[in-house]
């Protein structure tokens, strides 16, 4: 009987010896490679770093390579070794890969090369998923667009903004002053956050049901209120719950 692999953290499996059968799950920052192997950056929030995973490519994993994409959300299996390239001590031999989630390109645009801020400006709605910790605003103050609006929707996104008006300021060389004491004082925040544990109750889960047939209240609706029901029954928080069937009617209640 073969003994189950417990899932290692990346930033626990970065510190691993080499050797191991391991588990590893996260979003894919990165992939990369030639024609007969892929090179997948992992990442899972337990440390800024991310581990390497080395996928063959055969006919077994080409199908599950073309549907990870960056920010899909996969599971590795295999051999932690030790890697042949720079960067990194230890890598991940991949000898099963699941898919868990996959990312549409098209509707989150965020790639490895170094994305400008200006780009970042177009895909607003992506900003929480980036490693920037803040921003500085800096306006002439007689523009059309409202600088605190841009500002609002920052702080919406749990980030700290500092706005700058070059005429509040009182010109151009005390607005720029102003703004690199900004940056250094959002820098020397930055570098006192410290990774806490989030209780359960922090955890809103939204179950939709965008589709029915003779199934969904067979299998989909049960699966999807029972699982509800756990995250409920440990302090968590849902919030718009839409369907019928099963447990969702008695969450639905029990919500009420």
């Amino acid at each position: 009987m073969s003994k189950e692999i417990l899932r290692s953290k990346v930033i626990d499996l970065l510190q691993m010896t080499p050797g191991q059968k391991v588990l590893a799950k996260g979003w894919v920052r990165t992939k990369r490679g030639n024609k007969e192997i892929a090179f997948i950056a992992l990442n899972d929030g337990s440390t800024i770093k991310n581990i390497q995973i080395v996928v063959n490519k055969d006919e077994n994993t080409t199908e599950i390579l073309s549907r990870i994409s960056t920010g899909a959300c996969i599971s590795v299996c295999g051999e932690l070794v030790e890697s042949v390239g720079g960067g990194q001590a230890v890598e991940i031999r991949a000898e099963k890969v699941e898919v868990l989630g996959e990312c549409d390109p098209m509707r989150y645009p965020l790639q490895k090369k170094d994305t400008s801020f200006e780009y970042l400006r177009t895909v607003a709605h992506m900003r929480p998923r980036t490693n920037t910790f803040g921003a500085v605003l800096l306006s002439l103050g007689c523009q059309q667009t409202n600088p605190e609006e841009v500002a609002s929707a920052i702080r919406a996104t749990g980030r700290p903004v500092v706005n700058i008006s070059m005429q509040a300021d009182g010109g151009a060389t005390k607005a720029i002053q102003d703004g690199i004491a900004a940056v250094e004082e959002l820098k020397r925040q930055a570098e006192a956050q410290k990774r806490e544990p989030c209780p359960l109750s922090g955890l809103v889960i939204s179950g939709y049901n965008g589709g029915s047939d003779w199934t969904s209240g067979l299998s989909a609706n049960p699966v999807v209120g029972e699982a509800i029901d756990m995250h409920l029954s440990n302090g968590g928080t849902t919030l718009r719950i839409c369907g019928r069937g099963g447990n969702l009617e008695k969450l639905s209640r029990a919500v009420k």
